[in-house]
Formats: structure tokens, sequence, C-alpha cells
């Protein structure tokens, strides 16, 4: 296993999409796949670079280095001398939470990104790693640069949203269905109680898969970081932060008649009982 990247280095990982998000794949990439993942992440670092050098005092010179590639090529690395990684890591997690508001100061990276999700293959999966956090290229990334590239166009093209866009951390409860191991991101889907509603949850690799194996088909109550896209009331991700069982009633309790003959009548309606 790769070690994680540093503060100034983006790593992007490859996969054939039927492949286990932590499994040490050593297939071959092809190379026409690797080559249009690795220009897009390139060029978007790039203009990331030239945006981050206007907002300095003393810009440094620009250039962007390989600092790792894998065996395979399923693997590669982008190192920076500047801040231009962490303004990318910034730019790209704000669209995958629905913050489209760099679409107006970071116009130039809004665009790369844009790009990045147009070049999305299913039968492969993708990830950027940056220091703190993963950012998944899957069909949810690709729908949130499609809003992106919406937030692009003119105030008067632009629709508003129906409902809130953002993220927040919130709570449901439900059915958790199967988890799917697969692509860069761990999946399940959430079936909401008393309803025909469906949350896509994502899960944390790290805490590993016997983490959340013994809540697959369960109840559940799930609380994490809820992405709305403002298309629903409800969010279309949730990142799970924690997630606990709750298990139905074991047995039926008839409370039918239970209050016959009690005697209400010495309640009264005394303001001071409310004292």
């Amino acid at each position: 296993m790769a070690d994680p990247p540093d503060a100034n280095e983006l790593r992007v990982v490859i996969r054939s999409a039927d492949v286990p998000a932590d499994a040490d794949d050593l297939r071959l990439v092809p190379a026409e796949v690797f080559r249009k993942v690795f220009n897009s992440f390139l060029a978007a670092l790039k203009v990331a670079e030239l945006v981050q050098r206007r907002e300095m005092i003393h810009p440094q010179r620009s250039q962007v280095f390989i600092s790792d590639l894998k065996m395979g090529s399923n693997q590669f690395a982008l190192a920076t001398r500047t801040q231009a990684v962490h303004l990318l890591r910034q730019c790209a997690e704000s669209v995958y939470r629905s913050d489209y508001s760099i679409a107006d100061r970071y116009t130039p990276i809004a665009h790369k990104l844009v790009e990045i999700g147009k070049g999305f293959r299913s039968d492969f999966s993708v990830r950027a790693e940056f220091v703190s956090t993963e950012v998944p290229i899957d069909h949810f990334f690709v729908e949130q640069t499609r809003r992106l590239e919406n937030a692009l166009r003119s105030v008067k093209q632009q629709r508003k949203p129906s409902y809130f866009a953002g993220s927040m951390i919130n709570s449901f409860v439900g059915r958790l269905g199967n988890i799917d191991y697969l692509g860069p991101a761990w999946k399940g889907i959430l079936l909401l109680d008393g309803t025909a509603k469906q949350i896509e949850c994502v899960f944390d690799r790290a805490r590993g898969e016997d983490a959340y194996n013994p809540f697959g088909n369960k109840r559940v109550s799930v609380s994490g970081v809820a992405i709305y896209t403002g298309d629903s009331p409800l969010p279309q991700r949730i990142e799970i932060k924690s997630i606990e069982e709750i298990p139905f009633a074991e047995q039926f309790r008839d409370i039918r008649g239970s209050m016959i003959g009690s005697d209400f009548a010495s309640w009264g309606f005394d303001a001071d009982r409310l004292n």
C-alpha cells in the first residue's frame, strides 16, 4: 500500500471498476485510460498553480513534478513547491459537497474539474488522494461537475435550486442494504423508515470492512455529512461517520383498554400544577 500523500502532493489511483478499493491490484491499465486521467489532473494542477501564483505577493516559479509512479501505471502522484495542491483540493472538495462558489472565485479551476467529470469511465474507478481527504471520481462526482458547469453559465441562464444545496451534519434512520466494497468509495443504500426514499451512503475505508459488515441488511441509525444538491429536500449522499443498529420490537404489545377504569377527575385543571 502506498504512503499517504504529502501536503503538497496529489496521488491518483486508477483501478478496474470490479476491483475492491483497497486491493493491491497490479493489473495493467490501458495506456489511453492512463493518458486521459493523467492529462486531466495535470492540467487542473497547472491551472491551480497559475491561480495560486496570482494571489502571492512573491510568486514562486510554477512547476509540477512526478513524485511517484506505480507498477502497471495504476497510481501516480504529482507534487508542487507551492500550495497549488491545497487549492485544487479545496475546489474539488467544495464541488463534491455542493458548494459551487468556486465557479465565481476560481473559474479556471472549475472548468478543469468539469473536464475531469466529462472524462469519467464507468469501467474504471479513479480516486484522488490528498493529505487530509479523498475525492472519489465516480458517478456522483460527475453529476456534481454537471451542476458546476451550470453554475459557470451566466446568471440569467442559471436556475436557482428548489431546495438547499450544500452539506451539513445530519442523522437518518432506515434499513441499510448490502455494502458494495468495489470502486473508489464503499457504498450502500439506506431505505428511509416508512418511505420508499433511498439515500446513497459512503463509508470510511480506513475503518475496514469488519466495522460495517454487521450492519448490512439491518435497520440502523446513521450520522455523518449529508450532501444536498438542491434537487430534492433529501441529501443525495451521506458520508457515514457513525452507525448503530436499531432492532425492531421483538413482540407486539396491545395497549387497547389499558386506560379503562383510571380516574382522571383528580387531575383537574389547577393552574398551580403547571408551576
